[in-house]
């Protein structure tokens, strides 16, 4: 199965179902079809700001609209905030859509996906922490004198690794 967070729309189809979207905004009436195609294309641009829009409108349908177009929102959600690398969100929509239809190989394979690129970011931070305190001469062969300062150095790590990308545990 080919990378989804990958995948991007041609301009071609963002282009026919934006004029197709608009139109039917200027005559006031927005079908709930027109408007999932035209965040389904937004959603999978290559531009963060047009998958920010994509959300927007996918967020407007899940809550706004009936329950037939909910479970393709939740998984277009999952990949939009996925691909803006907004992670814990796009966790918290393949749990939702998963609580519902717990055996979705397709959900499946997304959660695992998000979860290997919260592992790269989590491993990046984790490196540029431990460059940035050896550059400054805090390496964790020495002995540090002051208890304090290591205190508050090991404390600040975890809380900005804790609060930016939680651990895995959380999510299992």
């Amino acid at each position: 199965m080919e990378d989804v967070l990958e995948e991007v729309v041609s301009s071609d189809d963002l282009k026919k179902f934006e004029r197709i979207y608009n139109e039917q905004l200027r005559s006031a009436h927005v079908t709930q079809k027109a408007q999932f195609e035209y965040a389904w294309c937004l959603v999978r641009s290559k531009y963060p700001a047009d998958i920010r829009k994509g959300i927007m409108l996918l967020e407007d349908l899940y809550c706004n609209h009936s329950d037939s177009e909910k479970r393709d929102c939740l998984y277009y959600l999952a990949i939009g905030n996925a691909r803006i690398k907004e992670y814990t969100k796009a966790l918290a929509y393949v749990r939702s859509f998963l609580q519902v239809e717990p055996g979705n190989d397709q959900v499946q394979h997304l959660e695992m996906l998000i979860k290997k690129k919260m592992e790269k970011v989590q491993s990046y931070l984790g490196s540029c922490f431990i460059k940035k305190y050896k550059k400054n001469g805090f390496d964790s062969s020495k002995k540090w004198k002051n208890k304090r300062t290591t205190r508050r150095i090991v404390n600040k790590y975890t809380y900005y690794c804790d609060c930016k990308f939680p651990s895995f545990s959380t999510f299992k």
